[in-house]
């Protein structure tokens, strides 16, 4: 369980990674146009996904720590 629960984390970061990618695009096209209603509310999905990618690395990172310990005892 712990080598599958490290792989589901070591995926978290490229995925993180590709929307770090599409935020900073609409915050630059945000910037040029501030009227852009559309890259206003991407922006703030990206927001909610990098919330929800923090939670998932943070419960990964926990179960995948907490299943080597008891593996390693």
């Amino acid at each position: 369980m712990g080598v599958f629960v490290s792989l589901a984390n070591g995926v978290i970061f490229p995925i993180f990674s590709i929307f770090l990618s599409k935020m900073l695009t609409a915050l630059l096209t945000l910037q040029i146009d501030r009227n852009n209603a559309e890259q206003a509310s991407n922006v703030n999905l990206y927001a909610l996904i990098f919330l929800i990618l923090a939670i998932a690395a943070f419960v990964l990172s926990t179960i995948q720590i907490l299943c080597f310990e008891k593996v390693g005892v």
